[in-house]
C-alpha cells in the first residue's frame, strides 16, 4: 500500500489531472473504468494516477482506485501544478 501518498498533480489534455507515483500499482483483477469522472484511477500503461474532471475517462487499461467526494470545483479549477495528500477515508 502506498497510502498516505504525497504527489504533485499537473494538468493534462484539458480534462484530467495526472500525478506520478513511486512505483506501478498492481492492476490484475481491478475494476476497469467505463465512466471515471471524479474517480482516482491508475493508467496502467504509464503507471500514474489520473483524475478526470471533464469527459468520461474510460479505457481498457484505466483502473478505478477511489473517488473524490468533495472539493471537486476547487480541484478542477487548478491549472498550475499542485501538491496533494491522498489517503484512505473509511
Amino acid at each position: 500500500m502506498l497510502l498516505p501518498l504525497f504527489v504533485t498533480f499537473r494538468e493534462y489534455a484539458g480534462e484530467e489531472k495526472i500525478a506520478d507515483i513511486p512505483r506501478k500499482l498492481p492492476t490484475a483483477g481491478g475494476l476497469i473504468a467505463t465512466d471515471a469522472r471524479w474517480d482516482f484511477t491508475c493508467h496502467a500503461p504509464w503507471g500514474n494516477l489520473a483524475v478526470f474532471y471533464k469527459g468520461s475517462g474510460k479505457g481498457e487499461r484505466l483502473y478505478i482506485l477511489g473517488r473524490i467526494e468533495s472539493g471537486k470545483e476547487w480541484y478542477a479549477g487548478q491549472w498550475n501544478n499542485f501538491a496533494a495528500r491522498t489517503e484512505l477515508v473509511k
